[in-house]
């Protein structure tokens, strides 16, 4: 039986080492070089970088494995990158797209 007593407040910030995951239901289109993904809300467009983010999202790699993948092919700061991580997960977390 799943308990949501350990569960993260989808307000609070991400812990690096948990591991963000796409919900079964979620759905991404590219449309005219843009990418959209939806939930049970609106769709969302993302970004460059959130593209980039949402394609290395495979259900094994922590916050902190793609805020280093992000610095690498951004050239950014670490400081940076997780905020621009966490930033994309919160989002997400908040539309129905992702649980983490």
């Amino acid at each position: 039986m799943t308990t949501f007593d350990n569960m993260p407040d989808q307000d609070s910030m991400p812990d690096q080492d948990r591991i963000p995951r796409k919900h079964l239901d979620s759905r991404v289109r590219n449309y005219r070089s843009k990418t959209l993904v939806a939930g049970p809300s609106e769709p969302r467009e993302l970004s460059e970088s959130a593209t980039f983010i949402w394609k290395l999202m495979d259900g094994k790699r922590s916050v902190a494995e793609l805020a280093g993948a992000l610095c690498v092919e951004y050239d950014i700061d670490r400081a940076s990158a997780l905020d621009d991580v966490a930033d994309l997960i919160l989002t997400l977390t908040r539309a129905g797209i992702l649980t983490y």
